[in-house]
């Protein structure tokens, strides 16, 4: 295992949890009363930047196959902290929407694509637990920050709060993964794309991909954790409402979540190292559609439960993904179809805050919502087992140069 790569995979991934939902959600009800907003009109603005973010990535996300790692890991780094300095001014929902659009598009976008990336391309052995090593960033920071969030909002202004990030993010995870990139990236320069010996000999395009009809099978059960699970953590104050428990105590049982994640991503690493990518991912869903079962049920520590079974959906999601990828269209062009498949998961993760948010504004009722998740499930986890099957067997035709 390649632990400099590893490292520095794990940072980026940590640093995007700056533009995660899971992190700018905590913030929700002081924007709504400072800007009196809805939880539609704030889901339909943070959907709305989300989506725009989206459509940036598939553009921007594969330049990381054509410049060098420094020069774009460096800018996207800046940028986010650009972006939550912005925040710190944020006085109109032009700007409040700016910094919406930002934070998504280098924290939860670019961030996390740069470490996935890069782990998925250099991890020349031991990929999947590499992946999941690398992936115990976004699990880390869901666990760590909404505890130093709630601490810190209680004698700080949200806004000292963000820059408190600013400096975090330039300090800290700047300084730390030029370092990483310093042990590992020059010897990486010539071309070589450290692909291993067993990955195939030509990868796929990125048009090539988007003609194989096995990846749109698979498509609504690949995005389908980051819409509900978006949707979930940003509605989160209004769920706890429902099941009528206190949100401190709710907030608590993320840890659920955390632990959840970490452990099921070090357990999906080694089982995809094992068995292969193709069968640890067709678990992913069934986790998550429990949690929507057991949520809306009446029993003991009922968000504890909830939290740890989304965790596990995402725990397996993270090295199971990544290295499916690797899997059915190689290394060469990784870069250009891992922003491909991340833009699509943002932007089902801008459908899940907004689609929530107006029907909770319409008066539709949990027990509703979480039917139509789990039937949403249901239906993708089926495509799914059927798209395993056709991803990446069609013979290569000219790609699309997207």
């Amino acid at each position: 295992m390649n632990v400099p790569v590893v490292l520095f995979g794990f940072v980026l991934t940590l640093s995007s949890s700056f533009g995660q939902t899971h992190f700018i959600s905590l913030f929700n009800q002081a924007w709504r009363a400072e800007f009196g907003l809805s939880h539609g009109e704030i889901g339909a603005l943070y959907s709305a930047a989300t989506l725009c973010s989206a459509i940036c990535l598939i553009y921007l996300g594969k330049l990381i196959d054509s410049i060098d790692l420094r020069l774009y890991t460096g800018t996207v780094m800046l940028g986010l902290a650009g972006a939550a300095w912005l925040m710190t001014g944020a006085d109109s929902l032009v700007l409040l929407g700016l910094s919406f659009f930002l934070l998504r598009l280098t924290g939860q976008g670019l961030s996390g694509h740069v470490g996935l990336t890069t782990v998925s391309r250099y991890a020349e052995k031991r990929r999947g637990m590499s992946l999941s090593i690398c992936g115990l960033g976004f699990s880390v920071g869901e666990s760590v920050m909404p505890a130093a969030v709630a601490m810190l909002l209680g004698w700080l202004s949200w806004r000292q709060v963000w820059q408190g990030v600013v400096l975090a993010e330039i300090l800290v995870a700047l300084v730390l993964a030029f370092w990483l990139l310093h042990r590992f990236y020059p010897v990486r320069q010539g071309g070589d794309t450290g692909a291993e010996s067993d990955a195939p000999d030509t990868g796929w395009r990125r048009g090539q991909v988007l003609r194989d009809s096995g990846f749109w099978l698979m498509a609504p059960a690949m995005f389908a954790p980051s819409m509900f699970i978006t949707a979930f953590f940003f509605h989160q104050q209004s769920l706890a409402e429902f099941k009528g428990i206190e949100f401190p105590y709710w907030a608590a049982t993320i840890v659920g979540y955390s632990v959840s994640s970490l452990v099921l991503s070090l357990a999906g690493g080694a089982a995809v190292d094992r068995w292969g990518a193709k069968r640890t991912v067709s678990l992913m869903l069934l986790p998550l559609l429990a949690s929507c079962w057991a949520v809306g049920a009446d029993m003991p520590f009922v968000s504890l439960v909830f939290f740890a079974l989304m965790g596990a959906s995402q725990g397996l999601y993270v090295p199971a993904s990544g290295v499916l990828w690797v899997e059915l269209y190689g290394t060469r062009h990784i870069g250009a179809i891992r922003a491909l498949v991340h833009a699509c998961m943002v932007f089902s993760s801008a459908l899940g805050p907004v689609t929530f948010g107006l029907l909770l504004d319409a008066g539709a009722g949990w027990p509703g919502l979480l039917w139509f998740s789990m039937i949403w499930l249901i239906t993708a986890f089926l495509m799914l087992l059927l798209g395993l099957k056709r991803a990446g067997m069609a013979a290569a035709k000219p790609a699309l140069q997207i």
